[in-house]
């Protein structure tokens, strides 16, 4: 069983108070989450990022193949917000559109 590991420079959504935000990583890092939030992952398989609901990973793919969390976000549209700003930040700092590559640069 691999170790979900994050980007050093997580994004949270804005839907996420600052307080709960240790908590919420050390549960999703034991595998126990107490209520399903929504993660922004590396892509596994293709070139845009992944959007996946955290209840996913007690499936047997996500503990053999953890995903590198990005962001979290609460809800859904949470999710698809943060990478819209994450997609912006990535535009305004690089003047393009290479997530992964922007992103290899923060870390």
């Amino acid at each position: 069983m691999g170790r979900l590991r994050f980007f050093a420079h997580l994004y949270w959504g804005k839907d996420i108070p600052e307080k709960d935000q240790l908590q919420i990583k050390w549960r999703l890092k034991v595998y126990k989450p107490s209520y399903p939030v929504y993660l922004v992952t590396l892509p596994q398989g293709s070139d845009q990022l992944d959007i996946v609901n955290s209840l996913f990973l007690h499936e047997s793919y996500y503990r053999k193949n953890p995903p590198f969390v990005v962001g979290i976000a609460r809800s859904k549209d949470g999710a698809f917000e943060l990478v819209r700003e994450m997609m912006q930040e990535c535009v305004s700092q690089t003047g393009a559109a290479d997530m992964l590559a922007y992103l290899g640069t923060l870390s």
